[in-house]
């Protein structure tokens, strides 16, 4: 972190000079570097042979309509995405049941891109079977997931250098030095009595729900960077979340992140916790201008605040993009949540 932060502090500092088109040539450098360090061996990867647990008489069956699944999926992930899932991380081990292990997967990503639940899965391969393989694939191998995606989003997508040197080209010049963008967001589920839920404690009051909130983490490119647990709304307000979350440990020093006025009051409290970094300061967190009662903005505070909004509904953009292609976790449907259903 600290190599990484002072080769970041260098090139903030001759950025000061450069030209935009000097800028955008330094950006794109960046971008290659980072291509070739992290997705280049992924994409010169053949695809894997699989040594299989149980050898069967029989050829694997068939899921019915494969065909429209994988042309869904490229249509929604595109081809290089399904590939790096798909052979990066899925290739790695024979999965359970009587099907291709790559037709079993297609058929799960098809079931969160197209929201289709289990029993209605059961058209293209029977609910059990496909039951049994979701649960291996999400709940089994739910910690080596995790970090297989806490890795890529740490280090396959950002760099503090492409991060610092987007902002300088593509925010306002008020707003140059700003990198990251930090917001809740607030999900529905019925648990429909299964579990032992006490609803009290995730009410809503912004949409008048039960409702679960994650507080979320994005770049200036829009790349997300970090998703917390989730919480309910009634105790998981996002000023506490915002504490434990420790956002201070995702930055560097020349990290700037943006939040709405909600979180002001929290930023004292960060500090507060003795594993808070030492190298960050409130210096790192910027947040609406607050108006002082009876006391009207000045033009200058209005056009800022302006800015300060537009520029932070980048995260909705974020948002309202992962419910367009994954419609299972759309707002506009309440699943329920049965035992061993994902």
């Amino acid at each position: 972190m600290i190599d990484q932060n002072f080769f970041a502090q260098q090139t903030h500092k001759s950025a000061m000079t450069l030209s935009k088109p000097q800028l955008e040539q330094l950006l794109e450098k960046e971008k290659k570097q980072l291509f070739d360090k992290y997705w280049s061996p992924i994409a010169n990867v053949p695809w894997k042979t699989i040594e299989h647990r149980k050898y069967h008489r029989t050829l694997p069956n068939a899921v019915l309509d494969i065909g429209m699944m994988k042309t869904e999926i490229a249509a929604k992930l595109g081809y290089f995405a399904s590939y790096v899932f798909l052979n990066h991380f899925i290739g790695t081990q024979d999965w359970k049941g009587p099907y291709c292990n790559i037709d079993k997967v297609i058929a799960y990503l098809y079931h969160l891109i197209s929201g289709k639940s289990y029993q209605k899965m059961n058209k293209y391969i029977p609910t059990s079977t496909f039951r049994d393989f979701a649960h291996e694939l999400i709940d089994k191998n739910y910690d080596a997931l995790t970090i297989w995606i806490d890795n890529m989003l740490s280090n396959n997508f950002s760099t503090l250098n492409i991060c610092m040197l987007s902002a300088k080209l593509y925010n306002p010049i008020d707003m140059a030095s700003i990198t990251m963008y930090m917001d809740g967001y607030d999900s529905r589920v019925n648990y429909n009595s299964v579990y032992d839920v006490d609803y009290k404690y995730m009410f809503s009051f912004k949409l008048k729900a039960s409702e679960y909130r994650n507080q979320c983490i994005q770049d200036v490119n829009l790349f997300w960077l970090y998703i917390s647990m989730a919480q309910g709304c009634e105790t998981g307000n996002d000023g506490t979340m915002f504490v434990e979350c420790q956002p201070d440990q995702k930055m560097a020093t020349i990290d700037i992140l943006q939040m709405d006025g909600g979180y002001t009051l929290f930023v004292d409290k960060l500090f507060e916790n003795p594993n808070c970094s030492l190298h960050m300061s409130a210096k790192n967190f910027v947040t609406p201008i607050r108006k002082i009662a009876e006391v009207d903005f000045e033009l200058g505070e209005t056009q800022y605040n302006q800015k300060f909004g537009a520029k932070r509904s980048a995260i909705e953009t974020g948002f309202a993009t992962i419910l367009n292609t994954y419609t299972k976790f759309s707002k506009h449907k309440v699943y329920q949540a049965r035992s061993g259903q994902a």
